[in-house]
């Protein structure tokens, strides 16, 4: 059933796609056309008492009611997760997510293909790696750099102002 619906709407063999671990460019732009109109490219920050600064995360989610999210979640991991209505007027959604590595992998692969939503891509794709050369740097749990928090920060903050609704 999933692969009869995602061939008859992108014209491909999703699941020969999996099996071989390769997406063709177009099944790549399908992807990247769903995450530009029902997804999410965010950097969710995280702070604790505990934590002497704080932790960025990239993370992408798309919500849909369709099949496309076992697509997502077969080809690039991550979780697929229901969210239910209060409002019986309104379907309940499946929200798929991906964060950190898996993210960075995702973003990499679909970047070239979106249209509204390159400019946090590129932002997330920049913290990651940022974090990725800072880990080789910071061992045994040392506190990241003041500069560097400020420099993540300003990812944070620039991701946040792309995605907010609304006049700007």
């Amino acid at each position: 059933m999933l692969n009869k619906h995602l061939t008859s709407t992108t014209g491909g063999d999703f699941t020969a796609a999996l099996r071989d671990g390769v997406l063709s460019e177009r099944e790549l732009g399908w992807i990247a056309g769903i995450v530009d109109g029902e997804g999410c490219i965010s950097i969710i920050k995280y702070s604790s008492v505990r934590r002497a600064t704080p932790n960025y995360v990239i993370n992408v989610s798309v919500a849909s009611a369709k099949y496309s999210l076992l697509l997502l979640e077969e080809n690039f991991g991550g979780k697929i997760r229901l969210l239910k209505h209060d409002n019986p007027k309104h379907a309940d959604q499946f929200k798929w997510e991906v964060g950190d590595k898996i993210a960075l992998r995702f973003l990499l692969q679909i970047k070239l293909y979106l249209r509204w939503k390159t400019e946090q891509a590129d932002l997330c794709i920049n913290l990651q790696k940022r974090k990725t050369a800072m880990s080789v740097i910071i061992v045994g749990g040392r506190k990241v750099p003041a500069l560097e928090v400020a420099a993540r920060e300003a990812l944070y903050q620039q991701v946040k102002r792309l995605n907010a609704k609304g006049p700007q």
